[in-house]
C-alpha cells in the first residue's frame, strides 16, 4: 500500500481520511481537520467512524508516510 484513502458518507456529513490527514463535514458547519499522530489513532478512527477494528494497522507499512514504514 503506498497511501490511504478512506471516505465515509455519515447522517451528519462525511469523514474522509488522506493519509494521516483527517477531515471532518458536519452539516453547514466548518470542516474540522486533523492528523493522525500515529497508527494507533488510525485503529481508533477506523473503529469510532468506519465500526470495525483492524488491530493489524498498527503494523501497517504506508510509503507515503515516512515515519510508517
Amino acid at each position: 500500500m503506498n497511501w490511504i484513502f478512506l471516505s465515509k458518507v455519515t447522517p451528519e456529513g462525511r469523514v474522509n481520511v488522506m493519509n494521516r490527514n483527517v477531515r471532518m463535514l458536519r452539516g453547514d458547519a466548518e470542516p474540522t481537520a486533523t492528523e493522525l499522530p500515529d497508527r494507533a489513532a488510525l485503529r481508533d478512527l477506523l473503529w469510532e467512524h468506519f465500526g470495525f477494528d483492524l488491530p493489524e494497522v498498527e503494523r501497517l507499512t504506508v510509503p507515503a508516510i515516512p515515519e510508517w514504514t
